[in-house]
């Protein structure tokens, strides 16, 4: 379970919010190489990104699953 003070889950929140980001956008947010790439390994996974690359610019989009769950964890918060 993602906690919503964690890295992880602000990556899903800014991907909610712009729909795709890219993977130097993510370094504003994660500025620590191996630790952004664990996250985003973590979120890989678990179904709730994929990686995407269209004319030599690679980036990060929401999965429906991960739509469907940032649509659960805001309808039903974590205490």
């Amino acid at each position: 379970m993602i906690q919503k003070d964690a890295k992880a889950y602000h990556v899903l929140e800014i991907l909610s919010m712009a729909g795709e980001v890219g993977e130097d956008m993510l370094s504003l947010l994660i500025p620590q190489p191996d630790y952004r790439k664990k996250i985003l390994q973590r979120l890989l996974l678990e179904n709730k990104i994929v990686r995407y690359q269209k004319d030599g610019v690679k980036g990060y989009r929401l999965t429906i699953s991960g739509k469907r769950w940032m649509l659960q964890s805001e309808l039903h918060p974590i205490c």
